[in-house]
């Protein structure tokens, strides 16, 4: 064992993680193997280093964190929320991870080895270097994803979503509206005496 593994803190309880979490937004190096985390949120913290081996992570919610080098190996994140989390390095083998949604994260050489990753959604992630072997992706889709940088793409790459046809009206209505407030912004500062 090494010395940073004998140095880990071993949390015993959701409750716990919770409040080390609301307390301290650093749990790099935690041991939270085997726990029920099921619908947790994890958000904006320093979850680095890790082990989630085994733990109950389903329907989590994980957002704006790092998990570099966290290891999920058969851990449980069925619909599970990801969004802007860096998890270079980190390994999922044999994760079950069916319906999860993962969104501009880093999975940069991660290690997605024998993962059940059926029905998932995948929207602008790195998987550079990241290894897919024998990864189930039966029913996934993505867009925005490099499948070729793999180290080992999926056998079955996920059919690509084009967007909705009403987002590129909501965009053009954005930029509408966001120069019709700069022209009005203007036409204040003109009227103000003394501008």
């Amino acid at each position: 064992m090494s010395e940073d593994m004998e140095k880990s803190r071993r949390f015993e309880s959701r409750e716990e993680v919770s409040a080390a979490l609301n307390s301290e937004r650093d749990i790099s190096g935690a041991d939270l193997s085997g726990l029920d985390l099921e619908g947790i949120k994890l958000a904006g913290a320093n979850i680095a280093d890790v082990n989630f081996k085994g733990a109950n992570l389903a329907k989590s919610r994980i957002a704006a964190a790092n998990l570099e080098n966290a290891d999920f190996s058969g851990a449980n994140l069925e619909d599970s929320r990801i969004a802007a989390v860096n998890l270079g390095d980190s390994k999922f083998v044999g994760a079950q991870m069916s319906g999860v949604k993962l969104a501009t994260s880093n999975l940069e050489n991660a290690d997605m080895t024998g993962a059940d990753l059926r029905d998932s959604r995948w929207f602008a992630v790195n998987v550079s270097g990241a290894d897919f072997s024998k990864a189930d992706m039966t029913g996934a889709r993505g867009g925005a994803v490099e499948w070729n940088s793999a180290k080992v793409p999926p056998e079955e790459r996920p059919a690509t979503v084009s967007p909705p046809p009403w987002v590129p009206i909501a965009f053009a209505g954005l930029v509408v509206a966001f120069i019709a407030l700069i022209v009005i912004l203007k036409r204040r500062q003109d009227e103000q005496p003394g501008w």
